[in-house]
């Protein structure tokens, strides 16, 4: 009985091993957003650090 579990889950791992190695080695993740401003404007906001709390969805959010 010990023989069929052991057998049981090298089949297991087995099956999975071949499985991940089957798969593409790289992947994409992609965000778009488009932004009805001028690229002078965005980056001005974007260059300096201090206008950050001005426009950041994620400030108010880390605060509490």
């Amino acid at each position: 009985m010990l023989k069929v579990i052991v057998l049981t889950i090298t089949v297991l791992i087995a099956t999975l091993l071949i499985y991940t190695a089957t798969q593409p080695d790289a992947f994409r993740v992609q965000r778009t957003v488009s932004i009805n401003a001028s690229p002078d404007k965005v980056f001005g906001l974007i260059n300096d650090f201090h206008t950050w709390d001005s426009w950041s969805p994620w400030e108010k959010k880390d605060l509490g």
